[in-house]
């Protein structure tokens, strides 16, 4: 569900800091908020079963290899929305394949979810099995759901990835409807 009218406003803190990271990366400060309300629902202290940490929730070794040794670091706000919205703008970057920026955000979140080695895997799989490229989530989604889509021996976990896309893309459009409903 997205935030109620009390909950955004409580989130607003945040703001800032989304669009510091939306200015700087060049991605619109609204999705990367929609990311932390469906990752954390805006606690900066969450922990997540898996051992993710703040509002982006990122896990500590995907931290260290960005520099950040110290998970506890990860609680600070500052921090994780800045390790958080340059993990996923790398995953971006590293799907050029996808040629349409929305269509690409959303691969790019399934990456940033689930990984972007079945990503990847996933798109080499499409391209064998229809002779092109996916254009679009919905292609890579079929590569995905492969047999054949393992990494290190393990397929994706596609109800948690495809779920994870569609309420970050759900929360995104609301936030964009409710912006247009301000002005």
């Amino acid at each position: 569900p997205f935030p109620t009218r009390t909950e955004h406003t409580m989130t607003d803190k945040y703001d800032p800091l989304f669009q510091l990271q939306g200015e700087k990366l060049g991605i619109d400060c609204r999705f990367f908020k929609a990311m932390a309300y469906v990752e954390s629902s805006f606690n900066a202290l969450a922990k997540s079963r898996c051992g993710a940490l703040g509002l982006m929730q990122i896990m500590p070794a995907t931290a260290k290899d960005c520099g950040i040794a110290i998970g506890v670091l990860l609680y600070n706000p500052l921090i994780n929305v800045a390790i958080g919205t340059t993990y996923l703008v790398d995953q971006y970057r590293q799907i050029s394949e996808i040629k349409s920026h929305n269509e690409r955000l959303k691969v790019a979140l399934a990456a940033y979810n689930g990984g972007l080695g079945y990503v990847l895997k996933a798109i080499r799989i499409f391209e064998r099995s229809h002779g092109y490229t996916p254009t679009c989530w919905n292609d890579v989604k079929v590569g995905l759901q492969s047999p054949d889509c393992l990494v290190r021996g393990e397929d994706p976990e596609c109800g948690q990835i495809f779920a994870y896309v569609e309420k970050v893309w759900k929360t995104y459009q609301a936030y964009l409807t409710q912006e247009g409903a301000r002005t």
